[in-house]
């Protein structure tokens, strides 16, 4: 699986379908690239604003459990109305949320392998809300997101005890990979934007 940072809360993510093809996703997307074969929005007003003409790929923008190639997503209703995604592939389980509060994360949330998570915020209490998600949910990867300077990402690092590292442009990790893990480990990517 290839996870891609587009800036804010979009990103990519590309997986596996079979020895001879990938099917690719984009979360949030502020446009689209024509080749996606899913994309999950928040609503489908946004969506018909943002799908080029000719698109047709299998869109996701509202609460429900959904199965497109051997992918399975689960989109979660938020008392913040704001995305949670749920996504299974590869043997790996992303779950990406965004401007979530604490008491919004579901606990029997588990086996989460990578959490891709928005650290928006001015104050040192966001960076403080994000950890404590960080820690129930307890991934083996934290992929801060909507950050618009360093600064809220330093304070994101500093809350959860981690020295700053080099910022990558893409992710691609395997399931085999992941279970060799121990504790949370963040990776910082590249925007594209």
């Amino acid at each position: 699986m290839n996870i891609t940072w587009n800036g804010g809360t979009f990103f990519n993510l590309s997986t596996q379908k079979d020895k001879n093809s990938n099917i690719d996703i984009a979360i949030e997307p502020v446009n689209s690239k024509n080749k996606e074969n899913i994309i999950l929005l928040k609503s489908d007003k946004v969506a018909n604003g943002q799908l080029k003409a000719g698109a047709k790929p299998f869109l996701i923008s509202g609460p429900g459990e959904y199965e497109i190639g051997g992918v399975f997503v689960q989109s979660i209703d938020t008392q913040t109305k704001k995305p949670f995604y749920l996504i299974e592939s590869e043997e790996i389980t992303v779950c990406y949320i965004s401007s979530l509060k604490q008491e919004d994360v579901n606990l029997e949330l588990n086996n989460i392998d990578i959490l891709i998570i928005d650290i928006n915020g001015s104050s040192s209490d966001r960076a403080k809300e994000v950890a404590k998600i960080v820690a129930q949910v307890e991934p083996k990867i934290v992929i801060p997101m909507g950050y618009n300077n360093s600064k809220q990402l330093d304070e994101f690092l500093k809350v959860m005890g981690i020295e700053k590292q080099e910022e990558i442009p893409k992710l691609n990790i395997k399931n085999k990979d992941l279970s060799s893990r121990e504790g949370v480990e963040v990776v910082i990517l590249s925007s594209k934007k």
